[in-house]
This record gives C-alpha cells, structure tokens and sequence, in this order.
C-alpha cells in the first residue's frame, strides 16, 4: 500500500485501501511579502506554494533554490524549518500519490532576468484565500504555520 508517515510528519486525507501509492518528495516555501500577501504558484487551474520535488543529490535547500529559479525567475533566501507533512491523494485516472513535503519561511531575493516556466505564473493571495485555494491542504497547514511564526518570533 504505502510506506508509513514519519513521525514527525502531520498526515492529510488518507491512503484508499487496496491502492498502490507512489511516493514524491518535494520541498515548498511559504513567502510573504510585506502587504501580508502569500506568494502562489498558480500551474492550470490548481494552486501551489513555491517549490518542488527533491533531485537525486540535492538538498531541501538547493531545491528550494532551484525551484524559485525555476518557476519564479527569482532568487530566494530561505529562513526557518516550518516541518513535515504528507498529503495522501488518489484519483482513479492517475492513480495514488503521497506526497512528503518539507516547508519553510523565505523571501524572494532579487530578480534573476529570466522567464520563468511558462505553465507557471507567480500570483499573491491573502491567507483566507491561499488556505481555500491552495490544491494540498498540506500547504494550507504550511502557511498557518508561518503566519503563526511571524506573529511570535
């Protein structure tokens, strides 16, 4: 079925019995700007927060750089571990995905001067609507938790 979730990771939805789950092992950035605005990636019609999955070889933090230059032309300066989560989802056409994401606070750095990916389009939301929109609710949790971090340092 699927491995179980670490210990340390908070678990959203669960596995459908009987399915074969493949795992991905990303790492995302909840980015706040100074209007109190959460930076979203926006990839179709589905909304997700800055990042991506792990290559072979790298760190959650040179994925973390890569993925901001990726998808945000940008540059990042990444700040404090929020945690670990692991968002089970399942649809009969694709099949069982868990996803094991690791979250943190950052900033965009400066401009890099390049396109970013042309399915992806950087857009900024308010926290009610980042924690309606967003595709995992895992990422809902992550932005909680940040604005939570900011507010008590």
């Amino acid at each position: 079925m699927s491995e179980p979730p670490a210990s340390s990771e908070r678990v959203f939805g669960e596995p459908v019995a009987g399915e074969t789950y493949k795992h991905r092992y990303v790492v995302s950035a909840v980015i706040v700007d100074s209007k109190g605005l959460i930076a979203v990636m926006r990839v179709g019609d589905r909304y997700f927060l800055p990042g991506g999955g792990i290559e072979d070889g790298e760190s959650e933090q040179q994925t973390l750089i890569r993925e901001a230059r990726e998808e945000c032309a940008r540059g990042i300066v990444i700040g404090a571990r929020l945690g670990e989560a692991l968002f089970y989802q399942y649809a009969p056409l694709y099949g069982g995905w868990a996803i094991h994401s690791v979250y943190y606070c950052a900033d965009f750095g400066p401009d890099l001067g390049m396109a970013p990916e042309p399915d992806h389009t950087l857009i900024h939301m308010t926290r009610e609507e980042a924690e309606g929109r967003l595709f995992r609710r895992s990422d809902a949790w992550a932005v909680t938790q940040a604005l939570e971090l900011r507010q008590n340092p």
